[in-house]
């Protein structure tokens, strides 16, 4: 896509304009000291193409211009595009557009933000099917947005240009991650995949997600029934335990049934019906009473005869008085006594043997009470097997606290247990993924060749660049991280991207990528997503800075050139030189290519090093010279 900056213009409050003319094939070098507004440019051309939000100063600019405005070649077009005043940070929807490039005397507001975003968009190749599939950050369906082709592949500001954590810019807006990650732009950008097919990709994969969600939900419902249903478990035993429910329930729906009419009609749904349990210690009560009655019989029976036989034993002399000494009883008292005494001892003996005759009785009581205590073994074992056995005596309001309980676990199951349509809902996604699978048109091959030829035009980059002690390395775009890793192929050492340390060498790496892949996707044919244009903010950051932290020197401002060390200026000469170059290397393919370069360094580094395609923009921002001098403040 061919493209470049013509003109950068500022309509000011008090009536005044300020104009920055920039060329087409050339390093366009806005430089100049610090806070004179050159990294404002990026923020002013990012403002005129639609930003939703904006981080130009409020001070001095904000509170002073009236509108921006930017006047721009793309696809051999010339447009205008200028945006009313900031207020407060807040952006204007205040927009005039000319679509030959007529830069007002005072701009008006003549086209609204939506018509202007068609009209670059089908500039930059997005037509109406080019949809974001959706992401954390980004709502399915949004169209995608020219503004990431612009500021991932064209613009890098000052705090990435150098840095060891990032290769693309916008990294702090996950959309434009998303972009890169979910969306494959790079792909898009280099050929490796067509729109369609990175489109499908992301569908499938977000399809793919919405299954594996499923599953887990799935699974999670499965979980819980089996957590419910030790739940249940408890419930039941403990409500049983109450006697809230006197008979077995062993199906879960009759149980949960029982236990809602509970909790609505409350402890008068009791059921009045005897349990098992109940009926089982009726029988016990009733074994125990006999078994009692048994032994009390036994225990009277043996103490009756041991008296009986107490009485034998103290009659038995008698017996023998009157066998042997009866003709020495003379006295009729005496006699009768004896006799009484032995007829007394007679019945005993009579009544003792009856008693034996009863001991087969007492056998039988004996039996009996060990019949009745195995069958007291037997019952005691199964009221131990039901849980109401170990039943409790409740209060009323024991039993109404339980039943809340009861009620909370209920709800807390059915508000889980909204089962989904998982076997016919899963065939749905997989069918989809298959359907999506089948649109796929592509060459799997395609992607690692295009990959490989965007590595060697970036290895060419860095070749000229000469990366101090990574001579033999070649560079590889890692798709997972988005950055640049090293490889040395004699040795197959890999150096990832965090693990290079220096800032120099970041920074040249952030050039050969951008280069190379500027240069590789205008190799032949002209491309029509990216911009035939790229704005640098300050590529001698990392030498300025490691100046002013080796001479303890407070400000930036306060180094100058020759304050840098050989090795640093030679560094900086180094990626001047690249940038010349590439610029010349466009030339001669006739085509054209523009940089925009934000600096500190005077005009005499690149005059005294012969780059002939270093064009310095206005004047240097020194000496009052600024964006906004003074005759356009109020």
């Amino acid at each position: 896509m061919n493209f470049y900056i013509k003109q950068i213009k500022l309509w000011f409050n008090n009536g005044s304009t300020r104009e920055l003319d920039l060329l087409p094939n050339k390093i366009n070098v806005i430089t100049g000291d610090s806070t004179t507004g050159k990294s404002s440019i990026i923020r002013i051309i990012d403002y005129c193409f639609l930003a939703s939000s904006t981080d130009i100063s409020p001070k001095f600019i904000g509170e002073n211009v009236k509108w921006y405005g930017i006047n721009f070649i793309i696809n051999s077009k010339e447009f205008t595009i200028a945006r009313g005043s900031i207020s407060s940070s807040e952006t204007s929807n205040q927009y005039y557009f000319s679509d030959i490039g007529i830069m007002p005397e005072t701009p008006s507001s003549n086209i609204t933000e939506g018509e202007l975003k068609k009209i670059l968009s089908k500039e930059f190749g997005i037509d109406a099917e080019t949809n974001f599939v959706g992401s954390s950050s980004v709502k399915a369906n949004t169209k995608i947005s020219f503004r990431y082709f612009l500021w991932l592949f064209c613009i890098q500001r000052q705090e990435t240009l150098p840095s060891g954590h990032y290769l693309f810019d916008k990294h702090e807006e996950s959309r434009y991650k998303d972009a890169l990650s979910v969306m494959k732009l790079l792909d898009w950008v280099i050929g490796a995949q067509t729109p369609k097919n990175i489109l499908l990709h992301s569908e499938i994969k977000k399809i793919e997600v919405d299954l594996a969600k499923l599953e887990k939900r799935q699974s999670i419902e499965i979980s819980n029934k089996l957590k419910f249903k030790e739940i249940l478990g408890g419930l039941y035993t403990k409500t049983k335990e109450l006697n809230l429910i006197n008979h077995n329930i062993y199906d879960d729906g009759e149980l949960i049934a029982k236990l809602k009419s509970l909790i609505h009609n409350g402890i008068g749904d009791i059921d009045p019906t005897p349990s098992e349990v109940i009926k089982l210690k009726n029988q016990k009560t009733e074994i125990l009473l006999k078994i009692r009655n048994l032994t009390g019989y036994e225990k009277q029976n043996k103490k009756y005869q041991d008296y009986l036989k107490s009485d034998i034993d103290s009659l038995a002399p008698i017996r023998y008085l009157k066998d042997n000494f009866s003709d020495f009883l003379t006295t009729k008292t005496v006699v009768n006594l004896i006799d009484n005494l032995d007829n007394e001892f007679r019945s005993l003996q009579l009544l003792t043997k009856k008693m034996i005759v009863k001991d087969s009785l007492t056998l039988d009581v004996s039996s009996e009470i060990k019949k009745l205590k195995s069958e007291l073994d037997e019952i005691n074992s199964k009221i131990h097997e039901h849980p109401e056995s170990h039943s409790i005596q409740a209060t009323e309001r024991e039993k109404y606290i339980h039943l809340g309980y009861v009620k909370s676990k209920l709800e807390d199951y059915e508000n889980d247990s909204k089962t989904e349509d998982y076997k016919n809902k899963k065939k749905e996604l997989e069918d989809k993924i298959i359907e999506k699978s089948e649109q796929l048109d592509e060459d799997p091959e395609l992607k690692r060749i295009v990959l490989n030829f965007l590595g060697e035009s970036i290895d060419e980059s860095l070749k000229e660049l000469q990366i101090e002690n990574y001579s033999d390395y070649k560079a590889f775009y890692n798709e997972s991280s988005n950055r640049l890793d090293l490889i040395n192929l004699k040795t197959n050492e890999r150096i990832k991207w965090q693990q290079l340390g220096s800032a120099s060498i970041y920074l040249y790496l952030h050039l050969a990528f951008f280069g190379g892949t500027h240069n590789y996707i205008n190799r032949d044919e002209e491309n029509i997503y990216i911009p035939t244009f790229l704005m640098l903010d300050q590529v001698s950051t990392p030498y300025y800075d490691q100046t002013r932290k080796d001479k303890k020197i407070e400000k930036t401002d306060n180094v100058d050139i020759k304050d840098l060390s050989e090795t640093d200026r030679e560094k900086l000469n180094k990626a001047l030189k690249y940038m010349n170059n590439f610029i010349n290397g466009f030339k001669k393919k006739k085509k054209q290519f523009q940089i925009i370069l934000l600096e500190h360094i005077p005009e005499n580094v690149w005059v005294e090093e012969k780059l002939e395609n270093f064009h310095l923009v206005d004047k240097e921002f020194k000496n009052g010279n600024k964006l906004v001098n003074p005759e356009n403040i109020n």
